[in-house]
């Protein structure tokens, strides 16, 4: 037999072509500046860190530097990909890419091989502080006093005070809240005493700038960036009273059970201490309470599940007597939840495949990512009840399975309102029923375990979307606060509200917007979310655009600037 001699050319190619190592793609690099907001100073030692989005390599973590004396920073050797970019800098506030305020909306950051991205600017807010001592009436320094910064909320039409940040005086009075951003502040000082028996008499009620203890009266500090403004506080002696009631629960006599009282302020939602309780009585005693508002709450653990009861307080100059608190395992919902309707063209911001689900799926057409209500899963809805007052305790989310349903295990007695968590954009819930009540605009009420029947929703996937852009003296400005207010009907529905911040061309998009009438505000500078106050809205009606949305509508509209140095008429 005669073999058949190949050329060792046609092998060649094949060869090579196994041997020859993969070329790594060319690294990129990423470089800029880092300024003081306020000067342009540069920044020295700002860290800059970068993390790839997705899928990261054995051994591979977040890139940083740190800034020169000129503020110059230098990111080499990063792989092509997709990057969160931030920097942060004692001091100051942290600021992402793409940002134009802090914790507003921003952008990742695409790198091709061997790019070399260097026109980048960061400019860092400084942040503000608030400092000073707290004395009692004789001019003493005392410690251990909570010293809060708080922010005006609101929730349902109703304001009260969310906290902002917070801290407890040294041994020598001091306190320092640092890290603050520019913004209006309502400071108080809360300061339990420790026990001094059977024979005290007095407390120290809680006083809020600058001098009241009725939160109503509180006047606000304005922090500006970098700014450190200084606060004291005076405590003074109020007659205080015990608190005394009875806990009813067969769970008493269980070693293994775990019993706790809380009594809380309503207006901010903190506690009061030093409460007793004696297992073998079931009986409790709270002393040192100031006069003011309140709520009771109690407390049993056993086996895993939780009993709880609570009861609204007032109290004034006089020992209350007599309080009975029968803890529950509280009411079983159950529920279903319905997706009805096909929404027009979502989102095409940039993070917008975030807000995709878990078993949902997406289209993405000439760039813009469709959701239909065919293909979300609603087993990957989540449902909770909200308490619609600050005492914490709630219930946590649950989800639906795959038919819809669910069932909210434990819920305590009291008032809530209804939320479906991770819709996506342009989805929104369309209507609640609690048996044959109406709960999506008033909220739900479980009382004594009583509930009126089966909690079910409804979700359309054509709410409303609005886009645009802000403009002052015809150019395009950034990082303005576009809130839309719904009419004056409605104005005490929190989920009717929605804001967004203007990118760095003066675009804003606003979207999952239920039906009804709106007015468009745009401000250069808003405190907090003070477009929920009616006070605050009152110079500015008429200023804004009037928009009706229906179920599906699509707006591109332009909306005026209101300057920040503009006086209310």
């Amino acid at each position: 037999m005669r073999s058949t001699a190949l050329p060792l050319a046609l092998f060649l190619p094949t060869l090579l072509s196994a041997q020859q190592p993969t070329t790594p793609q060319s690294p990129c690099t990423i470089e800029g500046v880092a300024l003081k907001s306020t000067t342009g100073q540069p920044l020295k030692r700002a860290v800059i860190t970068a993390q790839t989005i997705g899928e990261m390599l054995p051994g591979e973590g977040p890139h940083s530097a740190r800034t020169d004396s000129g503020g110059r920073f230098l990111l080499q050797g990063l792989a092509p990909g997709e990057y969160n970019l931030w920097v942060n800098r004692d001091g100051y506030l942290g600021m992402g890419y793409g940002q134009e305020v802090p914790n507003g909306p921003g952008k990742t950051l695409k790198l091709a091989p061997g790019q070399r991205k260097s026109d980048l600017v960061f400019r860092l807010i400084p942040a503000g502080a608030i400092l000073g001592r707290v004395y009692d009436e004789d001019g003493e320094p005392i410690s251990g006093v909570m010293v809060q910064a708080l922010r005006k909320a609101y929730r349902d039409g109703q304001r009260e005070f969310s906290p902002a940040a917070g801290t407890n005086t040294n041994d020598l009075g001091e306190y320092r809240l640092v890290g603050l951003f520019p913004d209006k502040y309502y400071m108080t000082a809360i300061y339990t005493r420790p026990d001094a028996g059977d024979e005290a008499s007095e407390a120290y009620a809680p006083v809020y700038y600058p001098g009241t203890n009725d939160p109503s009266g509180a006047a606000p500090v304005e922090v500006g960036a970098g700014d450190e403004v200084p606060i004291d506080f005076t405590l003074l002696p109020v007659p205080a009273v015990r608190v005394r009631g009875q806990i009813t629960s067969a769970l008493m006599s269980r070693q293994e059970a775990g019993v706790n009282v809380m009594l809380m302020r309503r207006e901010v939602g903190f506690l009061q201490s030093q409460t007793y309780v004696n297992r073998a009585q079931g009986t409790f005693e709270i002393r040192n309470v100031p006069p003011g508002s309140y709520v009771v709450v109690a407390q049993v653990w056993d086996n895993g599940k939780q009993y709880l009861a609570r009861e609204p307080l007032e109290v004034g100059n006089a020992d209350i007597d007599g309080i009975n608190l029968t803890p529950g395992p509280g009411s079983e919902i159950r529920g279903h939840v319905r997706i009805e309707g096909k929404p027009q063209l979502n989102s095409t911001q940039g993070n917008a495949p975030s807000n995709a689900l878990p078993g949902t799926q997406a289209t993405l057409s000439s760039g813009q990512l469709r959701f239909t209500a065919s293909n979300v899963n609603v087993a990957s809805l989540q449902i909770l009840l909200q308490p619609r007052d600050q005492t914490p305790v709630g219930t946590q989310a649950v989800m639906a399975d795959g038919e819809g349903n669910f069932v909210l295990k434990e819920v305590p007695d009291g008032s809530y309102s209804v939320s479906v968590c991770c819709l996506p954009h342009d989805f929104y819930l369309k209507a609640a029923h609690f048996g044959s009540d109406d709960v999506l605009g008033g909220g739900l009420t479980v009382d004594r375990g009583q509930t009126p029947g089966a909690l079910d929703l409804e979700i359309s996937a054509s709410g409303g979307h609005l886009e645009g852009v802000v403009m002052r003296a015809q150019e395009p400005f950034p990082a303005a606060a576009v809130a839309l207010v719904p009419d004056s009907n409605r104005r005490n529905l929190t989920r009717l509200y929605s804001l967004a911040l203007t990118d760095q061309r003066g675009h804003f998009e606003l979207g999952s917007i239920p039906p009804g009438d709106y007015e468009l505000f745009a401000w250069e500078k808003v405190e907090g979310n003070a477009y929920f106050d009616p006070d605050f809205l009152a110079p500015y009606e008429g200023r804004g655009k009037s928009v009706r949305i229906e179920e599906g509508s699509r707006f591109q509209v332009q909306v005026d600037l209101i300057p920040a140095e503009e006086k209310k008429q």
